[in-house]
């Protein structure tokens, strides 16, 4: 990912990680408290054109887990994977993965749901 000028969370990437966190927290993880979100700053934004973004550049050695995991629909409606990553009790990344041949961009907020969800 290359860095970019660092900017604000736009408010959907907010409401992306809100929904996600809320319906596919990963048991066990170390969840960051939801109340610093709107203070986050992406610093990368992913080379491929997707809707991904990091919010801290970490040190070498230094590995993100993944407290999220949740899928939603595009507004052309492809579905995607929502992932949430935290290191040290910060939110490090929203990663957004795609299977079209298009890059993935944010899912709508509304439809982010848990991977296990049959529908």
């Amino acid at each position: 990912m290359p860095v970019v000028a660092v900017r604000s969370i736009t408010e959907q990437e907010l409401a992306v990680i809100n929904q996600a966190v809320r319906v596919g927290a990963v048991k066990g993880s170390e969840l960051p408290l939801l109340d610093h979100l709107d203070s986050l700053r992406v610093v990368r934004e992913c080379d491929c054109g997707c809707a991904s973004v990091d919010f801290e550049q970490l040190s070498h050695g230094q590995l993100p887990s993944l407290v999220a995991d949740a899928i939603g629909e595009t507004p052309g409606g492809e579905r995607v994977n929502v992932l949430v990553f935290a290191y040290g009790g910060r939110f490090t990344a929203l990663e957004i993965v795609g299977y079209a041949a298009d890059p993935a961009s944010l899912p709508i907020p509304s439809t982010v749901r848990a991977t296990f969800d049959p529908n």
